[in-house]
């Protein structure tokens, strides 16, 4: 999703505060109308919190414990597994943090992933 997933989230994000503002008008000035919209703006509202917590999840958890996984850093996969960080997230290619801390050859690294989860 990379970059086509924060510029969904950013215009939904701006769609729903063009539509906040729609909505207060309608309440305001008690439009018949005014539910419909409301239905509207708050399946849009669960829309975004559901794909900025895919985001959270991937871009600010799972890619920082490949990277730290890859590079060696005990403390940061050990802080990023405690935040929630999926074990079992897949690279791009295919390649999981635990397969990066294996070809890199650091044994506490892998057993820390393996006793967090992660099989591959």
């Amino acid at each position: 999703m990379d970059f086509g997933g924060f510029l969904l989230f950013g215009l939904l994000a701006a769609a729903l505060m063009v539509g906040v503002l729609g909505l207060m008008v309608a309440f305001a000035a008690r439009w018949p109308g005014r539910r419909g919209p409301l239905w509207f703006w708050m399946c849009g509202a669960v829309l975004l919190a559901i794909l900025g917590k895919y985001l959270h999840q991937e871009y600010l958890l799972n890619e920082p414990l490949f990277i730290a996984s890859a590079s060696g850093d005990r403390a940061r996969v050990e802080s990023l597994l405690r935040a929630g960080a999926d074990p079992e997230a897949q690279w791009e290619d295919g390649t999981t943090a635990l397969s990066a801390a294996r070809s890199r050859g650091d044994r506490d690294v892998a057993t820390m992933l393996e006793r967090a989860g992660a099989t591959r």
